[in-house]
């Protein structure tokens, strides 16, 4: 197959003995060309792999980096980063750094849960401020039940109160504390409930509210500056070492997946079988990169029959190969296109390369200003240099170069400029 269509698959099928399953997958993971089909649990004799032991150990490290990394700001690589250096650092330091940072980080959450605390109890103080009278005597006592909640009318809670006692305080949103005997809580209850009474909560404490209130904003004070230093402590450890935590937790990633990937392959007592799909370009490459783990390596390249299916991989249905796009360098950005509408079946027409004259052309015939097409270009070019790093984000930007050339182009021909 050429550029004109998807890129041509293989079947790949490989055995061998159940000991090397582990370096088969590092094997294939290393060269990123296959991709597993997962083993049904269909046939009699054989059972899905089982993970690898250190996958529970890679997992709580991959938690822990991902919880740090989600409490830093880390500035965004622009260029790859090698595995062996992070791997190195992985080894030696990092960790540690790591559990520092997860260590201020849990203090951060815990200065976060007793400045709610505060918050909530300096709101109910302020509620209870007018009273004028202090914390200590507005409950604990045992024959006497105290009311304590904002009201709407100053008079109908007195009325309410019988012959207890009403303290009443506040201007336009009143506050009350009403006293009355155990045995007629209820009668009082129910005539504040007529007076529109909405219960306050007292938080516990003795002395005045004031006082209460300047004590609180004094430990409010000193979290928030505990918490702003633990803050820099974080943005400064991201700036040093959220590069090294970025490509660690890629490398975790994947680790990870090689873990798991025995659960993708069917394995008897003692031997494992692979199978899945190869681009037929690189059959010879993955055979080689088997051939010191696997007994048996074989490769057959999908071929649709008319009127019928593949070749015999297939059942009664015929099982399709995964869509890739041909190798391109120029003409790649359009890809982006073809996804969003949808990558054509296999063995058909692949419009990417058609797209790589059409869509500049539209876009060019279409705006027709120089202007718009510098704009479209800075937009791609600030694109790049923002997330160039990031292959998607690179094809994006580059499309933009694209349409923003022949926007220019065509303006220019048109003598348009910002018209």
């Amino acid at each position: 197959m050429g550029k004109l269509t998807t890129q041509g698959m293989s079947r790949l099928t490989a055995a061998g003995t159940l000991p090397e399953l582990d370096n088969a997958i590092e094997a294939l993971s290393t060269l990123k060309a296959i991709h597993i089909i997962d083993y049904s649990g269909d046939e009699e004799g054989l059972k899905l792999g089982k993970t690898n032991p250190s996958s529970e150990g890679i997992g709580r490290n991959l938690n822990r980096y991902r919880s740090v990394i989600s409490q830093i700001n880390t500035n965004d690589v622009k260029v790859p980063l090698e595995a062996k250096p992070i791997r190195l650092k992985m080894a030696a330091d990092l960790p540690s750094l790591v559990d520092e940072m997860l260590t201020s980080s849990d203090r951060i959450d815990a200065i976060e849960g007793e400045q709610g605390v505060i918050a909530e109890e300096s709101a109910a103080l302020e509620i209870l401020k007018p009273l004028g009278i202090d914390l200590d005597l507005l409950s604990g006592y045992e024959g006497v039940t105290v009311f304590v909640g904002n009201v709407s009318s100053a008079p109908a809670t007195k009325k309410a109160a019988g012959d207890g006692i009403a303290i009443i305080g506040g201007d336009k949103k009143k506050v009350a504390a009403v006293f009355c005997r155990n045995e007629n809580a209820s009668t009082v209850q129910s005539a504040l409930d007529d007076a529109d009474f909405s219960s306050v909560t007292v938080p516990a404490g003795e002395g005045g509210i004031g006082a209460r209130l300047s004590n609180l904003a004094a430990q409010s004070k000193i979290l928030s500056n505990e918490m702003d230093g633990l803050q820099s402590e974080l943005d400064s450890w991201g700036d040093n070492n959220g590069a090294s935590l970025q490509g660690g937790v890629e490398l975790l990633e994947r680790d990870m997946a090689i873990a798991l990937g025995p659960v993708k392959v069917a394995t008897s007592e003692h031997t494992f079988m692979l199978d899945g799909w190869v681009e037929t370009s690189r059959s010879d490459e993955v055979k080689a990169a088997l051939s010191g783990t696997c007994l048996y390596v074989e490769t057959e390249a999908f071929k649709i029959t008319p009127g019928g299916g593949g070749h015999g991989h297939h059942g009664p249905e015929l099982e399709m190969p995964p869509i890739k796009f041909a190798d391109r360098h120029t003409s790649k950005p359009m890809e982006l296109i073809t996804d969003l509408m949808g990558r054509p079946s296999y063995g058909k027409v692949d419009p990417t390369l058609f797209m790589f004259f059409t869509y500049p052309l539209f876009f060019g015939l279409m705006l027709g200003d120089m202007a718009y097409g510098f704009m479209t270009m800075g937009v791609g070019y600030a694109l790049y240099r923002a997330k160039g790093h990031d292959e998607t984000m690179l094809l994006a930007a580059k499309f933009l170069g694209y349409i923003g050339l022949a926007t220019v182009f065509f303006g220019y021909l048109y003598g348009e400029f910002a018209g």
